[in-house]
């Protein structure tokens, strides 16, 4: 997957290449202003033994911007108008969700782009799809009457006075809720993959999509 995204992308002269590996941490596996070439690639390649147990979204975007800016810095500043791209490779699981929501409009606003290649793992008899994937959460249902006081709305009901007044708070309380899992997904660009041979494909098809949305929504 890696090497059919990075070979697409050399071949269009996208511009200079970075690609990091990530879990738990976060490593340069090819430093920008290096080409990304044959002999290269087995380098990189050697990055990836995927034996870290935990995926940190959160501070893989952290990292990432770091490296963006400091690109453009290089730059001497040419790059200002030009957009960046993030693509992140993965199976879609992350958490976070708020602080990563928080980065990515940080990002945008600094003109980089950052899309998820969700890998979808299913298994031979079709399950296990992200698609299908939910998850429950819990939601404030409607405020409901409490005898023992007028609340501010904080949903914590305040004690009467005592004697009798009558007065009648309302307390919130947690409903539970299953919903698909990519209803929350934090990442606005996103593209779901069964097929890896259609990547590129599917990946040129979507980004011509979402850059001509932002466009669309500056000008």
């Amino acid at each position: 997957t890696l090497a059919l995204v990075t070979q697409s992308l050399t071949a269009l002269e996208a511009g200079d290449l970075c690609i990091l590996s990530f879990g738990s941490d976060v490593r340069v596996a090819l430093p920008f202003g290096t080409p990304f070439s044959a002999s290269q690639g087995a380098h990189v390649f050697q990055h990836f033994s995927f034996q870290q147990t935990k995926t940190n979204i959160l501070k893989l975007l952290t990292h990432a911007l770091d490296l963006f800016r400091q690109a453009r810095e290089m730059s001497g500043g040419r790059g200002g108008e030009v957009w960046q791209l993030g693509i992140i490779i993965g199976d879609g699981v992350c958490e976070d969700h708020d602080a990563i929501r928080l980065l990515l409009r940080k990002a945008m606003e600094e003109r980089i782009m950052f899309v998820f290649v969700i890998i979808d793992a299913v298994n031979e008899k079709g399950e296990g799809s992200i698609v299908d994937m939910q998850e429950a959460v819990f939601e404030d249902a409607e405020p409901m009457a409490s005898p023992y006081g007028l609340s501010g709305g904080s949903g914590v009901g305040e004690a009467g006075d005592g004697e009798g007044s009558g007065k009648v708070g309302k307390t919130r309380e947690k409903k539970l809720k299953i919903r698909r899992y990519l209803d929350n997904f934090p990442f606005r660009y996103y593209v779901v993959v069964g097929e890896i041979g259609a990547l590129p494909s599917v990946l040129a098809q979507a980004l011509r999509g979402w850059f001509g949305e932002v466009v669309g929504e500056r000008f």
